[in-house]
């Protein structure tokens, strides 16, 4: 897809982090790597795992090692077959983020811009 056919509405920064998500009605917490963010949302990759979009998942994002990981809800809302591979890719958009976990979202990414 090019760039100019996507409908991102905030910029998105390459970033490689950890993240735990668990989709609604599951029991356990999936651990994977986030591949990109923005304050609207992630993007990341799943081994072996498929959730249709709509899905309601958690997820926990360390963003400065000595604060409480960021912590929200957020909707599957594009799901893609990584090529020659068991894993997904997941967009995930945040519908569920508190004004202080979206202040220290934009301090994070504005410092991932500057280095």
């Amino acid at each position: 897809m090019h760039a100019m056919d996507e409908r991102r509405l905030a910029p998105r920064k390459r970033v490689m982090l950890p993240v735990r998500l668990k989709a609604r009605g599951k029991v356990r917490w999936t651990q994977t790597q986030v591949e990109d963010l923005s304050t609207r949302g992630l993007r990341c990759l799943l081994d072996g795992e498929v959730w249709p979009v709509g899905t309601p998942v958690d997820f926990e994002i360390p963003l400065f090692p000595a604060e409480a990981p960021l912590a929200g809800t957020a909707d599957v809302v594009r799901v893609e077959q990584v090529r020659h591979s068991d894993q997904c890719s997941f967009g995930l958009r945040f519908s569920d983020l508190s004004p202080e976990a979206l202040h220290r979202l934009r301090l994070y990414l504005k410092d991932a811009r500057s280095r």
